[in-house]
């Protein structure tokens, strides 16, 4: 597999929204609405991360332009383009929703940093133009797929991750899979299943410290005790009180550092995570956060 980052823009000659129905969400027979969708938007974002993959060697991945999804690794997600707007285009920003849950896993919408991760210009958020990178990073058994928005081409923003996982107690066949944002308090946007039960799912917890959580899905240790900046150990990680093993991720320390690449052995891995740059360091932002997703390592090659 390989480290792939495209470029896309264009101008959308039809400005309007409408709501989307996705079929089977939540349960076989349900509906789930969602509202304020660009069309044309959402069907050439879905075309830029479908080209990426392809370019990135997962040769498996499919998509489907009416119901706006994406499969690879067999695990299907669909992928929305939603307006600020009610009426027409206002700031448009990626949402991605996956079965099992009623909800956008994707929140690059929140109200504290939406207008530096819009895919049009947030200086005139109604702009009909587009520009962004899509970025794909990963192996056989995992992938990163993340963006970058209009304003800022150099942000790296997760849209979702994805890996296969086993099931240690049934043997089964599992993914684990992230949203964004991801935090060490909230389980809204990281979770695992088994890969033949769509409706059944587990929440996960990054490194939460309440006892209640503890080490559903610790990804990293302190540099503390026998793990220094240059001696330090990296793990296979284990999640859901030990009862799933996710492949091509290893737990690290805090010596490692966002997005960079670290090679282990033969093999190659990318410290997984986003790094905003702080309000004080961009020119009229409606501030982006200072901090940034929780560290683990993942395989790219």
């Amino acid at each position: 597999m390989a480290v792939v980052k495209n470029h896309f823009e264009t101008t959308l000659s039809d400005t309007s929204v409408a709501t989307h129905t996705i079929t089977g969400l939540t349960s076989e027979t349900s509906t789930t609405n969602v509202n304020y969708v660009s069309q044309e938007a959402s069907l050439y974002f879905l075309r830029s991360i479908h080209q990426t993959l392809l370019d990135a060697g997962y040769n498996d991945a499919v998509k489907n332009e009416l119901e706006y999804s994406i499969s690879v690794f067999g695990f299907k997600f669909f992928v929305l383009i939603i307006s600020s707007s009610s009426s027409t285009i206002g700031g448009l920003y990626p949402s991605i929703y996956t079965y099992g849950i009623d909800r956008n896993i994707c929140s690059t919408n929140a109200s504290s940093y939406k207008n530096g991760l819009l895919i049009n210009n947030y200086y005139d958020s109604h702009t009909a133009q587009i520009s962004y990178n899509i970025i794909v990073r990963g192996d056989e058994n995992c992938i990163s797929i993340s963006y970058s928005s209009y304003k800022f081409q150099d942000f790296d923003i997760p849209i979702i991750f994805v890996a296969k996982a086993k099931n240690l107690i049934t043997s089964e066949n599992s993914y684990f899979f992230s949203g964004f944002p991801q935090d060490e308090i909230f389980s809204d946007y990281t979770f695992i299943r088994n890969k033949e039960n769509l409706y059944t799912y587990y929440p996960l917890y990054f490194n939460y410290t309440n006892y209640n959580y503890k080490n559903i899905l610790h990804t990293r240790y302190d540099t503390v005790g026998l793990n220094t900046d240059t001696k330090f150990i990296c793990e296979p990680i284990l999640c859901y009180y030990g009862s799933f093993l996710i492949h091509s991720l290893l737990k690290c320390n805090t010596t490692f550092d966002y997005g960079k690449y670290y090679k282990l052995g033969s093999d190659i891995y990318m410290c997984y995570g986003y790094r905003f740059y702080t309000a004080s360091n961009i020119n009229n932002l409606n501030p982006l956060p200072s901090w940034a997703g929780p560290k683990f390592l993942f395989k790219v090659s």
